[in-house]
C-alpha cells in the first residue's frame, strides 16, 4: 500500500458553496464594523472628595454619624459590571450599624425600593451633594 497525497480540502466559505448561505453584505464590511475600537470612559477619581462626602450626614435620613460615600448605580454615570461609577456621582448614605440597616444598603442593594425609585432618589442626593461641594469649595479642581 502506498501513501499518496490526500485530496485537496474544499474550503467552506460563506457563499462559496451551495450549502452555505451568502451574507447580505460584503464580508469586508462585517470585519470593518466588528473591529472598531470603543474608547474607554475616563472616570473621575478623588480620595479627598470621597472622604469629604463620607463626612457629611446621610442625605436620606439626615442622620449624623458614620456615613459612606455611595456611588451612583446608573450606567449614565459609568456604572458597569464590576466597575464603580465616577466619583463625581457620590452621595452620603449612612452605614449599617448593629441591628440597623443603613440608607446606603437600603437604597443600593436590598430591593426595598424599586430600581427606578432608588435611582431617582440617588440622582437627587447626588445633585444636592455636588451643589454643596461647589458652594463650599470642596469640588475637586479640574472636574466639570
Amino acid at each position: 500500500m502506498t501513501w499518496g497525497r490526500p485530496p485537496p480540502r474544499v474550503k467552506q466559505y460563506l457563499g462559496s458553496s451551495p450549502g452555505v448561505p451568502a451574507l447580505p453584505f460584503p464580508r469586508a464590511a462585517l470585519v470593518e464594523r466588528e473591529l472598531k475600537p470603543i474608547p474607554k470612559r475616563q472616570y473621575l477619581r478623588s480620595p479627598t472628595y470621597r472622604r469629604w462626602v463620607a463626612s457629611l450626614p446621610c442625605a436620606h435620613c439626615k442622620r449624623a454619624g458614620p456615613t459612606q460615600a455611595a456611588h451612583s448605580d446608573t450606567a449614565a454615570d459609568g456604572k458597569g459590571l464590576q466597575i464603580k461609577a465616577t466619583d463625581a456621582a457620590l452621595w452620603p448614605g449612612c452605614a449599617d450599624a448593629p441591628g440597623r440597616r443603613g440608607c446606603h444598603t437600603i437604597i443600593g442593594s436590598t430591593g426595598t425600593f424599586k430600581r427606578e425609585h432608588a435611582q431617582t432618589l440617588a440622582a437627587g442626593y447626588i445633585a444636592e451633594t455636588q451643589a454643596l461641594a461647589k458652594a463650599t469649595g470642596n469640588w475637586p479642581k479640574g472636574w466639570p
